[in-house]
């Protein structure tokens, strides 16, 4: 292969950088790619435990099936026990909440410091968060598995996806950037929520469609092995790039309520205003004299 297909013919300039946000989503991807494997390698290691007791939840029912024996008392302690297992969560979520904000500021990112530093700033905010998220999805399950009624069944789901989650998904975010104390972050979430509902719930109709696939119950062990392995491909390589958008839609919304009144250093952090040319090429050629250039 000849070096001139190995490198940009053109000249890179100020104006090639990310104007808007989706330039910047762009640039993200095309610069972090395998950071962001790292981040989905991350998110999935920290999901283990939920993905084993998803899979014993499965697999009762195939069991309860083939033995005639109820499974209740099975998906009781599960559901109990898968609490703690969306509480661990917390620890990826808030460690990586720097490094998306950095990511989407086009700032420099330190991996490794960057990891332990958020998580310490995060922690107890994205706790909180994660404990409601933990109660609200306990609560669904117990009245899915052991309600046989559509709309009962229904009504907590709608609220959870369409008004508890969002909430929570904002208030996580804004604790990223705005050290308040977590009630007042939890009423802008609410303020936000309100003002933008379209993005809202596009963006976490994108990080919760997978749990649609969990609702239907599978009665072969090929099906729920099928099932995990396209949850694992989904946080693996499409869960760090919903973030990353997430994350730009949060930056965009901040900038409009928050940054523009009390931070303006912050508006736009990591665009670039792209500037008119002054100065015409010296190949152009010049205009003859007494005449006008059009």
């Amino acid at each position: 292969m000849s070096k001139k297909y190995l490198y940009s013919t053109k000249q890179f300039s100020e104006n090639d950088l990310p104007s808007n946000r989706r330039e910047v989503f762009s640039d993200v991807l095309k610069l972090h790619y395998f950071e962001l494997i790292k981040i989905g390698l991350i998110i999935l290691l920290f999901a283990l435990p939920l993905f084993i007791i998803n899979f014993f939840k499965d697999y009762s029912f195939i069991i309860a099936h083939e033995s005639g024996e109820s499974n209740n008392i099975i998906l009781i302690i599960l559901c109990i026990v898968e609490v703690f297992g969306v509480l661990l969560l917390a620890i990826p979520a808030a460690g990586l909440g720097k490094i998306f904000r950095e990511y989407a500021w086009l700032e420099p990112v330190f991996f490794a410091n960057d990891f332990k530093t958020s998580l310490k700033d995060n922690i107890k905010p994205t706790f909180i968060s994660f404990l409601l998220i933990a109660i609200l999805n306990l609560i669904f399950n117990l009245i899915y598995y052991f309600l046989n009624n559509g709309l009962i069944i229904a009504i907590p789901f709608g609220f959870n996806i369409a008004v508890f989650f969002p909430i929570l998904m904002h208030a996580i975010f804004v604790n990223f950037i705005y050290t308040n104390k977590y009630w007042v972050n939890f009423k802008l979430a609410c303020f936000f929520y309100l003002k933008h509902l379209p993005s809202t719930m596009l963006c976490i109709i994108l990080i919760c469609a997978f749990k649609i696939y969990d609702l239907f119950q599978f009665a072969n062990i090929i099906a729920i092995l099928t099932k995990n392995f396209v949850f694992i491909i989904i946080l693996l390589f499409i869960m760090p790039m919903i973030l990353l958008g997430t994350q730009l839609n949060e930056l965009r919304i901040f900038d409009k309520h928050i940054n523009s009144v009390r931070f303006p250093e912050l508006v736009n952090k990591g665009i670039h205003q792209k500037t008119e040319k002054k100065e015409e090429s010296n190949n152009e050629e010049k205009p003859a004299s007494g005449e006008q250039k059009m």
